[in-house]
Order: C-alpha cells, then sequence, then structure tokens
C-alpha cells in the first residue's frame, strides 16, 4: 500500500471503450494529456487502462526523423528518436531499477525494446509480449524533406508486469523521449 499519493500529475484514466493500437489518436478522447519537453523537441502524452491492457500515447514533435537500429531489444535504440516508458509496478521508488521495474522502447521506426530490472542493473534478455504502432509526419532518415514528429501507441499487459489492476492504485512511470539528430549542427 502506497503512503501518500504520488505528486506527479499524469493520472491514467480508465478506457471508455476498446482501444486500437494503430499510431492514430482517436480513441483518446478522454484521456488527459500531459507535454514535456526536451531541447529539441515536445512530447504530449495520455496514459489509459482497462482490466487487460495499461496503453499509452506519446506525440512527439520532431523536425529530423532518424532510427537505423532494426532488432528488438538492440543495444543502441535509445540512440535513435525514441520513446520509452519506465514502470514501476509496486510503486516502490528504488534507485535503481528492480525485479518489479520495466522499461519499454519503440523507436521511431517501430523498433521495441524491453528490460526487466534485476536490482543490480537490467535484463535486456527479457522479452514480454506486448504491441505498439508508430505514424510519422515525415520521412525516416531523410533530412532534406521536412518532418513534423512521430506519435507511439503501446498496450501492455498487466499480466506481463505482475499487476492486477485495481481502480485508485499507483503505478510508477516515468516517460522519455530521446532524439538523434545526425548531423545536425
Amino acid at each position: 500500500a502506497v503512503a501518500h499519493p504520488p505528486v506527479a500529475n499524469l493520472v491514467a484514466t480508465r478506457a471508455a471503450g476498446a482501444v486500437t493500437i494503430d499510431g492514430l489518436l482517436g480513441d483518446w478522447t478522454g484521456a488527459t494529456p500531459v507535454q514535456f519537453a526536451g531541447p529539441s523537441n515536445t512530447v504530449t502524452a495520455r496514459v489509459m487502462w482497462d482490466a487487460v491492457n495499461l496503453y499509452a500515447a506519446l506525440q512527439v514533435t520532431d523536425t529530423r526523423l532518424a532510427a537505423v537500429q532494426t532488432a528488438r531489444d538492440a543495444p543502441g535504440l535509445w540512440k535513435d528518436d525514441t520513446v520509452e516508458l519506465y514502470l514501476d509496478s509496486v510503486y516502490g521508488r528504488a534507485a535503481s531499477m528492480q525485479p518489479h521495474d520495466y522499461q519499454f522502447l519503440v523507436s521511431a521506426a517501430g523498433v521495441q525494446g524491453d528490460l526487466r530490472g534485476t536490482g543490480a542493473g537490467k535484463d535486456p534478455a527479457w522479452n514480454a509480449v506486448w504491441r505498439s504502432a508508430v505514424v510519422r509526419q515525415g520521412t525516416l532518415n531523410n533530412h532534406g524533406d521536412t518532418d513534423t514528429g512521430y506519435v507511439v501507441e503501446v498496450a501492455i499487459p498487466w499480466t506481463a508486469i505482475g499487476v492486477l489492476p485495481l481502480s485508485g492504485s499507483y503505478v510508477g512511470m516515468d516517460l522519455a523521449v530521446d532524439d538523434s539528430d545526425p548531423g545536425a549542427p
């Protein structure tokens, strides 16, 4: 049990109906958008849940879409244009990734990565079965055109992270966006 509610302003809304993982945001009208920014892009994130999955949608502004990794769990996946979700399934808030902590990555090319904490690091051999979709507004790895960004949607089964979903429960979540701008000044 959590003694205090989290300070963060990202609240997962219960999905009113089926959520289609297609990289489009038509299913997300009931979810509260939260924005964050880095030095070169901004993200609007939304989180929902139902009895089966935790859902996240991240809409990233990015004027240079770049992603070269092609293999699941590629060690350099975070160097591409990528979104990351860190989940603390028991809201333990440990300083290092514990066995109840998970990291999910999806690049602008649609390549997935997932890792599980070990207490002393991360286990890249751990793989969950989860879904993601990416829609790009621009051309990947073509910096002669005008790009505006990409959208990533994910559906992570609660069973993959050992959580029984209940309204009012807390799951820790950190969202991150990685921006790869090769050749940019």
